[in-house]
């Protein structure tokens, strides 16, 4: 399934890590209907009534009830996350976190927390799986310990649980044509993913 226009960052805000932890939020995918046109998935419906397709041209987000939100606009998506619509993506903005409780509870210095890509609270030293990254959470920090590439299907979405090593070589998914990936880490300890098609 291409989840790639509608995704929500859980990533707490000022991480370290060089790619932003995304969770696509399965219920924006249901088609929607106030009276107007039904949009399908990938589209949300603005207040004139019409559905926009929800990309980089068009610069708006999809919230839970379908409703086209603006590049820059916030509102509450529960009690406990406030969202940003950064268009096409969706990331939270607030500094919280869900503990095993199930209370929010605010992530700063003194609790060393790390928000999970669910937007679960994790104690310093943890490791999870994220993708194909595995992740640890280091001073209120979700850095990266080991990343491998993740497909990308003809249409150049990511297929999160395909997984590959760097330098390796892959047919891509509904295209038949040759793939790989370079992984490089920034001087601000950034990792950058570089997808390009090998010469053989």
């Amino acid at each position: 399934m291409c989840i790639c226009p509608t995704h929500c960052g859980f990533l707490a805000p000022g991480s370290g890590m060089g790619l932003i932890l995304i969770l696509f939020l399965g219920f924006f995918a249901a088609p929607v209907s106030q009276g107007g046109p039904l949009c399908v998935r990938n589209e949300c419906m603005s207040t004139s009534g019409q559905c926009l397709t929800v990309n980089q041209t068009n610069q708006v987000c999809r919230d839970v009830g379908g409703a086209c939100r603006e590049a820059g606009q916030r509102w509450n998506h529960t009690t406990c996350f406030m969202v940003e619509c950064r268009g096409p993506r969706i990331s939270v903005v607030s500094d919280n976190c869900v503990n095993s409780d199930g209370k929010c509870v605010l992530m700063d210095s003194e609790n060393q927390l790390c928000r999970d890509q669910k937007g679960n609270c994790r104690s310093h030293g943890s490791r999870w799986r994220y993708k194909c990254y595995k992740v640890s959470c280091q001073n209120n920090r979700v850095e990266i310990i080991n990343a491998k590439c993740c497909v990308k299907d003809s249409k150049g979405c990511v297929r999160p649980l395909d997984c590959r090593s760097p330098g390796e070589i892959w047919t891509v998914p509904g295209e038949g044509t040759l793939q790989s990936c370079n992984v490089t880490i920034d001087d601000k300890g950034h990792h950058n993913f570089r997808y390009f098609s090998p010469l053989i």
